[in-house]
């Protein structure tokens, strides 16, 4: 989680996609919530299906920008950016 994965959410344009971390205190100390703020997956295949959902399938359209705007807001609170490394 750095600067950049910020940076696209405060877009309020782009859902993120991410890689699941062995560590979820990464997301969470940031106050990232998964399918509220973003999608993880823990494999290829939840990858495509994940990307094949919100990309083809208009039942999945309102869920996606319910995300984005959520993680628009996140992005955007001043406390939640992340401190650059030294």
């Amino acid at each position: 989680m750095g600067q950049r994965f910020f940076e696209i959410m405060s877009t309020g344009t782009t859902l993120c996609i991410s890689n699941r971390l062995d560590n979820s205190a990464a997301y969470s100390s940031l106050g990232i919530v998964e399918g509220v703020h973003l999608l993880l997956f823990s494999s290829v295949n939840e990858f495509v299906d994940l990307v094949v959902n919100y990309t083809q399938r208009a039942e999945y359209e309102p869920r996606r920008l319910a995300m984005v705007r959520n993680a628009r807001v996140l992005a955007t609170l001043d406390e939640t950016w992340p401190e650059p490394a030294d």
